[in-house]
This record gives structure tokens, sequence and C-alpha cells, in this order.
């Protein structure tokens, strides 16, 4: 039977490396394949902003380079990322696709979004979904 991945969404506004180690831990300890994940969110950009391409794809960019900053660190920690994915703006479908549970990274301040995300997944059983915060003190190694 193969390794079923455990996704960790990282929340870019309030990034915290602490809880996205704490995360993959865990997944290390279940044996679980870790998938980095995260969504574009636009919703603030203006029709305009959201409709340019040179700038989405400037700013798929950055996404991906911040996120294989995180994979790059969690290797030098021991753990291996084995995909990134930024399509993660409807998450119930992309944890039916790749038959996986959920981890949410983010600081406390941020904990909605543990919220929205348990809404998509207590309709979709029988995926898991674990929050993992930090404190506003925790050391923040990437931004």
């Amino acid at each position: 039977m193969p390794n079923l991945p455990l996704i960790i969404y990282v929340d870019y506004g309030n990034h915290s490396f602490a809880a996205v180690k704490k995360g993959a831990t865990i997944a290390k300890q279940r044996n679980k394949d870790v998938i980095l994940a995260h969504s574009i969110d636009q919703r603030k950009d203006s029709v305009t902003d959201r409709n340019d391409i040179q700038s989405k794809q400037q700013l798929i960019q950055q996404r991906t380079a911040w996120l294989n900053d995180y994979k790059a660190y969690l290797l030098d920690e021991g753990i291996e990322v084995i995909n990134i994915d930024l399509t993660f703006d409807k998450p119930s479908k992309r944890i039916n696709e790749l038959n996986a549970d959920l981890i949410v990274a983010v600081k406390t301040d941020r904990w909605g979004i543990v919220k929205h995300y348990s809404h998509d997944l207590f309709q979709n059983p029988p995926y898991t979904l674990l929050g993992v915060h930090v404190n506003q003190s925790s050391n923040n190694k990437l931004a």
C-alpha cells in the first residue's frame, strides 16, 4: 500500500516556520509523505490586478520560491517534502484528489483559517484535520 501524503497548509500572511516544522514532525512520526500547500488569495486585489497575467505569474513565482525555502529548511531538519501545491483554494477537492489528511500551520492569531478548512473537512470524512499553531513569540526563521 502506498504511503498516503499529509498536506501542511501554510498561511502566507502570517507564516511561522515553527508551526510548519511542528506539522512536518507529526507527519514524519506518522510515516506520511509531506506536501506543502498554499492558496494564492487575490480577493482584495482589483479586477485589473487579478486579470494581469504578468502580475499573476510573478506572484506564483514568489510564492513558489517561498514554499521552496520551507522545503529546503525542512530537508535540513531531516524532513523530506515530496511536493508543493499552490492550488489549494478548494481544499476538499485537493484533499480528495490526493487522498490526504491536512495539517494547518498557523500562528495563534490566524486560527480562523483552521476553522475555515475544518468546515470543508467535516463535510468530507474520513479525512482528519489537525491545527498546529505557535504563539506570537515563536521564532520565525523564514519570512
